[in-house]
């Protein structure tokens, strides 16, 4: 009996990240399939990879358009894949899926569609 890893699947997903400007982010793209499960906070996506705060601001950062105080300007990424939204309860964010990164997901599985 041989294992065959689903690389059809994930082939979109991985040459979108390694096609982006700037170095491949291994835990971008991890968060960017964490808030595909369902939307996450800064601390969920903390707590389930691991990371410090610090680094997990970096990787979504370079997936979500953010504002440059030094500059004046919105910087927006090559893959705006996560779209940050104002929690309910008006303390933090959650981070979702753009129209981008559900199109990149779908691309990526076309046997679920």
């Amino acid at each position: 009996m041989t294992w065959e890893p689903p690389v059809i699947a994930l082939t979109p997903i991985v040459e979108a990240f390694r096609s982006d400007q700037g170095p491949g982010n291994l835990l971008a793209l991890q968060c960017f399939l964490l808030c595909a499960e369902k939307p996450r906070t800064l601390a969920e996506l903390e707590q389930l990879t691991g990371s410090p705060n610090s680094r997990i601001n970096i990787a979504v950062r370079s997936l979500t358009p953010y504002w440059d105080a030094r500059a004046g300007v919105v910087k927006r990424p090559a893959l705006h894949l996560l779209q940050r939204r104002r929690r309910i309860d008006g303390r933090g964010h959650r981070y979702h899926l753009t129209a981008k990164g559900r199109k990149l997901l779908e691309s990526a599985n076309p046997a679920d569609t």
